[in-house]
């Protein structure tokens, strides 16, 4: 049969697919050309395979790695972990691609000294703009792929925009190629010498930074029984200053740690799963390589369910020990005593929760699960302890949302209020199938619910809930987008407005939801939505949330345009300098005219504060920032522009800015805008000082106090003690 012969075609397949194998068989005996041609490009012979990282191979093209990431129980080991130290006084260029975003031709310079004011050589300093948005990614609820996606483009980011230098022989160092509009964080440290961080340095400026010593604490953990703990965290503060503490997790086979610290004496608090610290052990560091041993006493574990009338586990319900864990706990701390901040949980899908680390005495804890809770007393002793928990679960209400097409829609934002207007606290629960959102724990009542989905109108609906499962089914409408442009009749300027959407009938401090609020761009021009479509009152808003204008529009399906055309009235630009001439950041002007209307506005980082929408008139200018004052001044403000500059000093005075009724200020006729001049004899330099005199003369029967009002002193009589005023620093 012909179909048992081989063919000539056969015969050639067959030759191709032995030759494959034979070529398949000979690359994996042999090392790969590839991975020693790369070698010899690289100038290094070929890393051995036991070289190579999890999951990449050792004869692979170099490419750039993702950023490392030191185990909490290994520190960065120098020659390993740390980056090449940059050429002394030179500014490193980064890779092109690596380049940081802001440019220009300004320079930053700078002297590094040790806290014995000496120059110090060879000084890691960074220099990375004050502006940047670089906060530390939330990867809690992230998977971990995700999770490291966001930490790599986080570090990808500070990567790219952080210039690094180091000092030279005689501690100077300088960053060029700077945008001159900008400041920048500077960052200095070398290892055994101490660190120091100089926070919004103005590009041009010539600066200072002085290292401040560090040291390291050197420690071991250990149980009642003398074995070691491995999982713990230590926390180091000063006393009376825990807001202040350096936190740091560690993982440990023999519970040994080292964790860098400013030195001197400090406060070490330590936790760790199953165990507690009666109280923080006061330490010195003194930079010795003396081992500190931390001994923890086994804690009491406390764990159980939290279920409902029926028995159904409540997920997500909290457990505490009393009120707030953190405000609970400070409060303890500021009275001399200590506790650890490890007695509150949240209740896992089938209602168990788990305390591992408290100390062991009476407890009183609180469930809560929505507006439903319970509180139990119970005295806990070292070892396993059971308490469970039934609540209430109130109201369970299922949202199911549909477009105008049937489809599910996702709630992204639920809230609920009571007549009251305060809101409720609801559990919501995951989501069972597309486009519903279930919520319990609500008290029975009558509520006013907003849901908001992306790319949907939010809405607002009045329902009332009752004990008990129900479901409401909502259909989000089309939406309607308003777009538009904003023009000065005046020729004043529009910084700082911003415009709201408020429904017909509807409260106007609760029309703040999704889309109904919109900052106007520098050009004027603004958009808004998505909303549902009707009428709505489209309010301008100015600084403070000021109502300028409001205007009534009917919106409809799609886009909608218009434009605002305003009277501005007058605006001021206040250029505010500090003692050296250069531009104080923050600082706050404010106009008060003799009526009492008020019109404020912070400087930016060029320092100019920008005032607008004020009324044509007569007015007192004042500025302040921290530690400066300059002296009030009239100014006349004219429709359109005005400008002003302000120069501040140091404060010599205290100015008055509110008088508390039926006070002893109110009583010997203190009022704002007096400048407070001496108290009980004593020079006032600034706010401070009226507090500090005021609690040193605290019970006299008598005191003086002399102000100047209107360029002219004055004295006056009153009792040691609370004066009733309120006030500021000044300049006379």
């Amino acid at each position: 049969m012909s179909a048992n012969r081989f063919s000539g075609l056969n015969l050639v397949l067959l030759a191709v697919t032995i030759c494959a194998l034979l070529f398949g068989v000979y690359g994996f005996i042999r090392p790969s050309d590839s991975a020693a041609t790369a070698a010899r490009g690289n100038g290094k012979a070929a890393a051995p395979e036991s070289a190579s990282r999890e999951g990449t191979s050792p004869d692979a093209e170099p490419t750039r790695p993702d950023p490392v990431f030191p185990t909490r129980d290994e520190p960065p080991v120098p020659g390993r972990d740390a980056a090449p130290k940059p050429v002394a006084g030179v500014t490193t260029t980064p890779p092109e691609a690596v380049v940081p975003t802001d440019k220009g031709d300004a320079q930053l310079s700078g002297l590094v000294l040790n806290h014995e004011g000496k120059a110090v050589q060879g000084v890691v300093v960074t220099a990375r703009r004050s502006n940047l948005n670089a906060d530390v990614p939330d990867v809690g609820s992230l998977q971990p792929a995700e999770a490291r996606d966001a930490l790599n483009r986080y570090f990808a980011l500070l990567q790219r925009e952080t210039r690094s230098t180091s000092s030279d022989s005689e501690g100077r160092f300088r960053f060029t190629g700077l945008d001159p509009r900008l400041a920048y964080d500077l960052s200095a440290q070398l290892d055994a010498v101490g660190r120091a961080e100089l926070r919004r340095a103005a590009a041009g400026d010539n600066v200072r930074l002085i290292l401040k010593p560090h040291t390291l604490l050197i420690g071991r953990v250990t149980g009642p029984d003398g074995a070691a703990i491995s999982e713990f965290s230590v926390r180091l503060y000063r006393r009376n200053a825990e807001w202040e503490a350096r936190e740091r997790s560690f993982s440990a086979a023999d519970g040994r740690f080292t964790m860098e610290c400013d030195g001197g004496a400090l406060m070490a608090a330590l936790s760790a799963p199953g165990f507690y610290q009666p109280q923080p052990t006061e330490i010195s560091v003194e930079g010795s390589a003396v081992e500190q041993v931390f001994t923890l006493e086994q804690a009491a574990i406390l764990s159980g369910t939290v279920r409902d009338a029926s028995g159904n586990p409540l997920a997500n319900a909290r457990i505490s020990s009393g009120g707030d864990a953190r405000s609970r706990s400070m409060d303890r701390r500021s009275a001399g005593n200590w506790e650890d901040e490890s007695s509150s949980a949240r209740t896992d899908s089938l209602g168990r929760y788990r305390l591992d680390s408290l100390a062991p005495r009476e407890y009183t804890f609180s469930a809560r699960y929505g507006e439903s809770s319970d509180t139990r007393t119970i005295t806990v002793s070292a070892g396993e302890n059971t308490l469970d928990f039934t609540l209430d679960a109130g109201a369970t209400l299922t949202l199911k949302l549909r477009n105008t097409r049937g489809q599910p829609v996702e709630a992204e934002q639920v809230y609920f209020w009571r007549k009251d207007g305060r809101w409720l606290q609801a559990e919501r629960h995951l989501a069972r199938e597309p486009g519903t959102a279930t919520f319990s724990g609500i008290k029975p009542g009558d509520y006013t619910m907003s849901v908001s989905a992306s790319g949907y109108p939010s809405l607002r609906r009045e329902v009332k809930l009752t004990s008990g499962e129900q479901t409401l089914e909502l259909e989000l409408p089309e939406s309607a987008m308003l777009g538009g442009r904003i023009t000065s009749s005046s020729g004043g300027s529009i910084a700082g407005l911003s415009l709201r959407l408020v429904k017909e009938g509807e409260d106007e401090n609760m029309a703040w939801g999704s889309g109904r609020w919109t900052q106007v761009k520098s050009d004027g021009s603004f958009r808004l939505g998505p909303v549902e479509p009707g009428l709505w009152t489209i309010d301008l808003l100015g600084q403070d949330w000021r109502k300028v204008s409001s205007e009534k529009r009917s919106l409809v399906i799609g886009e909608n345009s218009f434009d605002f055309t305003v009277n501005t009235g007058g605006s001021l630009t206040v250029r505010i300098t500090d003692e050296t001439g250069k531009p104080a950041q923050w600082a706050y002007a404010m106009l008060e005219s003799a009526q009492g209307k008020r019109f404020g506005a912070n400087a930016n980082a060029q320092g100019l504060a920008e005032i607008t929408f004020i009324d044509p008139g007569d007015y007192i200018l004042r500025v302040t920032a921290s530690r400066l004052a300059a002296p009030a001044v009239s100014v006349n403000i004219r429709a359109g522009v005005n400008e002003a500059a302000v120069s501040l000093k140091t404060p010599n005075c205290a100015r008055i800015t509110t008088v508390t009724p039926n006070s002893q200020a109110a009583r010997i006729g203190l009022a704002p805008g007096d400048l407070i001049i001496e108290y009980a004899g004593e020079k006032v330099n600034n706010w401070e000082d009226v507090g500090r005199l005021r609690r040193k003369y605290e019970g006299s029967a008598e005191v003086a106090i002399t102000i100047e009002r209107n360029g002219q002193l004055q004295s006056f009589n009153l009792k040691g003690g609370q004066i009733g005023i309120d006030g500021e620093s000044a300049v006379r």
